[in-house]
Parts: C-alpha cells; structure tokens; sequence
C-alpha cells in the first residue's frame, strides 16, 4: 500500500492495511474545516464517532507551501491569482 493510499485512509478515520509506520499526516495551508450542509448519504458516516482530529496535525513547510501561504495573502487585498486565465467571467 502506498504512502498516498495511507494518508487517505487516515483522513476517513480507517485502519490502513498494510501500511508503512512512518506516515505522517500533514495539514495543508487553505484547508479549514467544512461548517455546510453535507448531502443526505454522508449523514450515517458522518454520525459515526471519530476520534481523528485533522487540525492537530502538524505544518510541513516546503515551497508550495508558502507559495499557498503568499498566494491566500495576497487574495485578501486583491481579486485576482498571479499568472492565473480565466476564460470565463464569474456573475453576481
């Protein structure tokens, strides 16, 4: 089982089979958690007890990284990505 396949299998609150002892799971810049409304089949998984906790995990630095880091900031001030196309115009 690859590293990728645990890390997922963590983040649904599963048992890895057979997987390496050395998988650390890391919280990614951006990501928060989902305070909406989820759909009608996620209610039974979602009613399960899960004792994992994706907030405690730690911060792994590396460009891309701070890149998302930089990238959130400068959203804050301005409307636009850096180097991003759109072909489309977003209506409100």
């Amino acid at each position: 089982l690859g590293t990728k396949s645990a890390e997922m299998s963590q983040w649904w609150g599963e048992a890895p089979q057979n997987a390496p002892k050395d998988v650390q799971l890391v919280r990614h810049v951006g990501l928060g958690k989902y305070h909406g409304s989820h759909p009608h089949l996620m209610r039974p998984k979602l009613a399960e007890p899960n004792p994992f906790d994706p907030s405690q995990c730690a911060r792994k630095w590396d460009k891309n990284e701070l890149k998302n880091a930089l990238t959130l900031f400068w959203e804050m001030f301005f409307p636009y990505r850096l180097g991003e196309y759109r072909n489309y115009e977003i209506k409100r």
